[in-house]
């Protein structure tokens, strides 16, 4: 009786550990992926920029970035000041934040998840480049969706595996003593 304690705790842990674990690498290629869009605007808009485009002649509109879904583009001078945008917050221009710049100066590019007003994730990478900072970001509303749903997915995966484990130790007792434990509230 004990061994078969101990070999259904073992397998209930060894299923959740492993749902867990698809989780948490599911989510992870997500919001890893989530990044790609913006990788290659920043070096576009880098290379429009060394080409001698003017950052304040981005976009003759800004988007409200609470309703946005596409990318925009934020260039920073030197001293961190907005000096081109294609996104609002609060009718101003957004600011990262000031270890994104840190960051950035010190490696030439930076990816984050920047929230500028709670519940607003997004998406960003910083570039650097001689005369300031581009960042480009999206929104991570739908890549956090996507993330709900694997959770509820894996959580049902999960109660399928706990369930299969629980009743196979049920069914390996001795047949009188499963047929009461199953049975037994019927008669």
């Amino acid at each position: 009786m004990q061994n078969r304690k101990i070999f259904f705790i073992l397998t209930a842990f060894l299923v959740t550990l492993f749902c867990g674990l698809v989780f948490a690498i599911s989510q992870q290629m997500l919001r890893l992926t989530a990044n790609d869009p913006q990788v290659q605007i920043a070096q576009d808009i880098l290379n429009s920029l060394a080409q001698g485009a003017d950052p304040k002649q981005l976009s003759p509109t800004t988007v409200d970035m609470t309703k946005a879904t596409n990318p925009f583009v934020i260039i920073y001078d030197n001293s961190e000041k907005a000096v081109g945008t294609t996104v609002e917050l609060d009718k101003k221009t957004p600011v990262p934040p000031k270890g994104a710049f840190e960051k950035t100066k010190k490696n030439n590019e930076s990816r984050f998840t920047w929230e500028p007003k709670e519940g607003l994730r997004q998406a960003a990478v910083m570039v650097k480049y001689k005369d300031g900072y581009v960042v480009v970001g999206k929104s991570l509303g739908e890549i956090d969706n996507r993330i709900k749903m694997m959770l509820k997915l894996v959580s049902v995966a999960w109660v399928m595996g706990i369930a299969a484990t629980s009743l196979a130790f049920l069914l390996t007792r001795s047949k009188s003593s499963a047929l009461i434990i199953i049975f037994g509230p019927i008669l």
